[in-house]
């Protein structure tokens, strides 16, 4: 299978350490890929250019994160990453870090790309309050799940985290959410983690 990625982006890393925790390194090849490039090779299966792409031993394109991951999560028994019991505790974590995920990747594309829009406009303070609403949530629920519990939703979380650690190093989350930071320095050396580094 072909995995395109690039190396900045929040999602592929959610799937690139997805491949790790099922243990499906050895049957991916990684290919990066610049989504913003008129000529990128991830059009062909995904005519929205986004990343990450995984391409199937049949040919097929899967896009978006969580549907990758839905689909690695079905070629193997390890580390089940959407279990079948407490799903819906999974999904909806997940979901919260979806969401702190997507506003803080679009609060980083529109300051890259769109210079002229005033860090005041309507979108960009709703982008600024969903993070903080989405931060305050995820402290106050992180410390009545399980320490040991590993699903999709831990991923999708602490990658959103470590983003803005990487891009939005101004958001000052760490003394503010206790339980949270606690929770991202709990699974911060887990392998599939230090193996996929921002760059």
């Amino acid at each position: 299978m072909q995995l395109f990625i690039n190396d900045s982006s929040p999602y592929s890393r959610v799937v690139r350490v997805a491949v790790l925790e099922k243990g499906l390194h050895d049957d991916i090849q990684l290919f990066w890929a610049d989504p913003w490039a008129h000529n990128s090779p991830t059009i062909e299966f995904n005519p929205a250019s986004r990343l990450p792409v995984l391409v199937t031993p049949e040919g097929i394109g899967i896009s978006e994160s969580l549907l990758i991951v839905q689909y690695l999560d079905s070629m193997s028994a390890q580390q089940p990453l959407m279990p079948k019991e407490n799903l819906a505790h999974a999904l909806h974590f997940a979901g919260l870090g979806q969401g702190l995920m997507e506003a803080a990747f679009t609060s980083v594309i529109t300051k890259k790309f769109e210079r002229n829009v005033s860090a005041d406009s309507f979108l960009a303070l709703r982008r600024d309050n969903v993070i903080k609403r989405t931060l305050s949530a995820l402290d106050g629920e992180v410390g009545s799940r399980e320490k040991d519990r590993f699903t999709i939703g831990e991923i999708i979380v602490w990658v959103a985290l470590a983003y803005i650690e990487f891009r939005l190093p101004d958001i000052n989350w760490k003394e503010k959410c206790p339980s949270l930071h606690e929770f991202f320095e709990r699974f911060s050396a887990r392998d599939s983690f230090t193996s996929t580094p921002f760059k």
